[in-house]
């Protein structure tokens, strides 16, 4: 389980590293999910880690290195994974180079386009609190992240 809240949080922030120049900084935060999405379709773990930060750390003590092993686990565990994600809310700092979103994601096995289609499968959710920064290289990248399992209303 703990594996899930991992893979969730790389698919989430696979979605935060953006490259496009003309989009707005909330447009960039909010691509990132797609990102990390797609991430977690293809367990890429290269891919996923590339959208967390080096300095990276949670309420629970997490590290960079410690989110990788969770996400290597999962997909060692799962032969196949599919987020899909809502962002419930999106903060930016007054600079535009921070921010802090609240995104609920359902992961599960199956293919899922809307998320009234998650009731007929096995999926977990979470709801996750996730800052997010422009780092150096211009690159969106999670700097914090925490989360709990979510209520099925939560996601729609």
């Amino acid at each position: 389980m703990r594996t899930r809240c991992g893979l969730a949080l790389l698919a989430l922030a696979a979605a935060l590293a953006c490259g496009g120049d003309p989009l707005s900084p909330e447009e960039q935060v909010r691509a990132v999910v797609a990102q990390f999405e797609e991430a977690a379709a293809r367990r890429d773990i290269g891919m996923a880690l590339d959208l967390v930060s080096e300095s990276y750390r949670d309420s629970s003590g997490r590290d960079r290195q410690a989110v990788k092993g969770l996400v290597a686990g999962y997909f060692l565990r799962n032969e196949a994974i599919y987020v899909i994600s809502r962002i419930r809310s999106l903060e930016l700092d007054p600079s535009g180079t921070s921010a802090t979103l609240v995104a609920v994601s359902a992961l599960t096995g199956a293919p899922v386009a809307d998320p009234g289609e998650l009731a007929g499968l096995a999926a977990d959710l979470y709801r996750f609190e996730i800052d997010v920064a422009l780092e150096d290289d211009d690159t969106w990248r999670v700097t914090r992240a925490d989360w709990r399992p979510a209520a099925p209303g939560e996601m729609l």
